[in-house]
């Protein structure tokens, strides 16, 4: 002890500055805390956004449809449930409504896009039913008896047809009674009774 003692002495230690309590603990540390969670939060909120973006593969907009099947869209269809269901598959023959400039830019751009000269047959199908095929078909169809192109809109739904409920004609002929008399090409097909060819409207015609 007291050779400690005296050793202390020779220690050249003088204190500088005299100790005062302190402004804040030590820890936690707020800024640090409050930095981290700010910095992990953008994190998470740009990982979902981005996870979501490769996860959802729904079709949201038109370059949606470019882009995932490759083919050029060629138009889109307005909300058409305002228009009486009587009306919505003569829009273009019978009327300019609110639709029907739809229908025409369609028409436009498929002569636009056209590898042919003009497409002289276009197939109208879906993946599920009730997408909108019929309406679409029928006042496409439409689009070029306008234009003054003779045009034949032709039903192959041969599980639920609906084109001659929506024309109000009968179905009693047409592709299956054809088919079932020999599907003869001989003779003037339009007044071939089994083929049944109605004209709806002006340049158009109906094959049940």
């Amino acid at each position: 002890q007291a050779t400690t003692s005296k050793n202390l002495d020779n220690i050249p230690v003088r204190p500088l500055d005299r100790a005062v309590p302190a402004g804040a603990p030590y820890a936690p540390n707020l800024n640090r805390i409050l930095r981290s969670c700010i910095g992990t939060g953008v994190i998470v909120f740009l990982a979902v956004a981005i996870g979501i973006s490769f996860i959802d593969d729904r079709i949201k907009s038109a370059w949606d449809v470019e882009s995932f099947i490759g083919a050029n869209l060629l138009g889109i269809i307005p909300d058409l449930s305002s228009v009486k269901d009587d009306e919505k598959y003569r829009l273009v023959l019978d009327s300019s409504a609110p639709g029907a400039e739809a229908f025409l830019g369609i028409y436009s751009a498929a002569k636009i896009y056209s590898k042919l000269d003009f497409p002289k047959s276009i197939l109208v199908t879906s993946t599920i039913p009730g997408e909108g095929k019929t309406l679409v078909s029928c006042n496409l169809s439409g689009c070029f008896a306008r234009h003054g192109k003779k045009t034949l809109l032709i039903d192959c739904d041969l599980r639920r047809p609906m084109l001659h409920r929506h024309f109000q004609q009968p179905n009693q002929a047409g592709l299956m009674l054809w088919y079932e008399n020999g599907a003869s090409l001989d003779g003037d097909l339009m007044t071939n009774p089994h083929l049944g060819l109605t004209q709806v409207g002006d340049n158009m015609w109906l094959l049940c």
